[in-house]
């Protein structure tokens, strides 16, 4: 029984390469803010980073916490597959988007003073 499970997976696992499942492959990701005026807090991670975001990890310095931001504004990275996230807080309407290898895959709008968030999972294609 334990042979034929490890013949499956060595047999599986070369196919699954030659497939072009994607999950070894670099993906080319921006993330924008737009809206008027001034963000007063981005938060924002590429797969392979730590979050960046309201956890216990966040601290003012963290890389990819940005305060009192000029909009519009962007961040590209060229990373594997994993998640990535983009959240902003404004005193007025404003839109995040995630745009990965030149396909807009995530928008999301406020029209309020809460702010915006945008949660994307890149995965092989």
């Amino acid at each position: 029984m334990r042979r034929g499970a490890v013949l499956g997976i060595v047999m599986i696992t070369p196919a699954l390469l030659a497939s072009g499942c994607g999950l070894f492959e670099n993906h080319t990701i921006r993330v924008e803010v737009t809206g008027a005026g001034t963000a007063e807090e981005i938060f924002y991670s590429f797969p392979g980073q730590a979050t960046t975001g309201r956890t216990a990890e966040y601290t003012a310095n963290s890389p990819g916490a940005l305060r009192h931001v000029r909009l519009p504004w962007s961040a590209s990275a060229t990373t594997g597959f994993g998640f990535v996230d983009v959240t902003t807080t404004a005193t007025g309407p404003v839109s995040c988007t995630i745009i990965v290898d030149g396909r807009t895959v995530l928008r999301r709008h406020s029209t309020d003073d809460h702010g915006v968030q945008c949660h994307y999972s890149v995965q092989g294609s």
